[in-house]
């Protein structure tokens, strides 16, 4: 697995606002990098206060498959989507499910066999609160995959498919 920070920055830039907190880890390791970074509830912006890696405002954390990247041109997510959860309830619920699809990430048999990874974003500005979590998966996911993972993350979601 691989751990990282995600930095704000424009679209243009957002390749490389990225810092990394681990590489190829087994879960025991990736949970040992995301305990060094404190909890998203004493960073984002809703919190008052702000996380920095390399001058810039960290603005979300990951946690991919090893070797795979973040970002759609991956061969990983030729044929992918992303699950998005978005909302306004305290950080700490999209925290909790951050962990949690964190450690079925890839996992036989279970919900997210196909996901590549997992991302949970500070959308706040100054004038709304808004947290995304985001399951990339390998390949869309049928009607019963999209209720199961609405039902544990207990909110709506939305399929966003990746286009070429």
């Amino acid at each position: 697995m691989d751990v990282r920070l995600h930095l704000r920055a424009p679209p243009s830039e957002h390749a490389s606002a990225v810092v990394k907190l681990g590489e190829s880890l087994d879960k025991p390791g990736a949970f040992g990098a995301l305990r060094k970074v404190p909890a998203p509830a004493e960073w984002f912006r809703t919190s008052g206060s702000t996380l920095w890696a390399h001058d810039k405002e960290v603005q979300g954390i990951s946690v991919f498959a090893a070797g795979v990247k973040p970002v759609w041109e991956d061969p990983a997510h030729s044929d992918g989507c992303t699950v998005k959860a978005c909302g306004t309830g305290p950080v700490e619920n999209y925290w909790n499910a951050f962990l949690g699809v964190a450690y079925l990430l890839g996992e036989k048999g279970s919900v997210l066999e196909r996901a590549t990874g997992v991302k949970l974003v500070d959308k706040s500005n100054k004038t709304r609160t808004e947290h995304r979590l985001e399951i990339w998966l390998a390949a869309e996911p049928d009607a019963a995959v999209s209720k199961e993972l609405s039902d544990r993350l207990r909110c709506r979601v939305s399929v966003a498919k990746h286009t070429k």
